[in-house]
């Protein structure tokens, strides 16, 4: 039988959000019971009062020192700032990969920025903004939707992290703490790569820095 102590402990070790704000006292434990209720009764494959989690967690708090040390687990290798983007999403249909293959030539012709992200019935692209009439030109159709002043926040780390539960979370939460609104987001093995609002790019590049860059060893 899964103790409710040993579930607790264990919902707040893998959340960071959680490990800190009752390390530092900041959560109502009243509140944060009836938020943890159902995930709690899942695991516990149970029903279970709010008032036994409530009593659980204040238990879980008084054992915890402040938890400066959550975030400690996550470092950033590099992070790089891309300004003066744009986007365009379009319907995705049999021509279009052809036309994207062609402006895809351009940009590498000169040594632009380019990021295609393709989705069961939409593709996003993430050009520079030089390249917005010539994308327009070869793609020929009317985008679904156009954006720009956007940046790119890239960063790269150790492939070992891929296997932290809630690693992104980790990341994203930094920019909701800032009200950094993310409009898209790509991955790769060992990157993310945050699209933001230019205007929030040095706040976005100087919030991870100061959350996860080298120097908070």
């Amino acid at each position: 039988m899964i103790r409710l102590s040993d579930t607790l402990k264990t919902l707040v070790n893998r959340n960071p959000l959680l490990l800190f704000g009752l390390g530092h006292r900041l959560l109502n434990l009243s509140q944060t019971s009836q938020f943890l209720r159902p995930v709690v009764e899942s695991r516990a494959k149970k029903e279970v009062k709010p008032t036994a989690i409530l009593m659980g967690l204040s238990r879980l708090q008084r054992n915890l020192g402040k938890a400066t040390h959550t975030l400690e687990h996550f470092r950033l290798d590099k992070i790089t700032i891309h300004s003066d983007l744009c986007s365009l999403s379009y319907p995705r249909h049999p021509d279009l990969q052809g036309k994207i293959n062609r402006l895809l030539q351009l940009i590498e012709k000169h040594q632009g920025y380019v990021n295609v992200t393709e989705g069961m019935h939409e593709v996003t692209l993430l050009i520079d903004q030089e390249r917005l009439e010539d994308a327009k030109r070869l793609l020929g159709d009317r985008p679904k939707n156009e954006n720009s002043g956007i940046a790119s926040i890239g960063v790269q780390y150790n492939e070992k992290y891929n296997r932290i539960p809630g690693m992104l979370y980790q990341v994203i939460q930094q920019f909701a703490f800032q009200s950094i609104n993310l409009l898209e987001i790509a991955s790769t093995h060992t990157e993310f790569i945050f699209y933001v609002p230019q205007k929030d790019a040095h706040l976005a590049f100087d919030t991870l820095y100061n959350a996860f860059g080298r120097h908070a060893e």
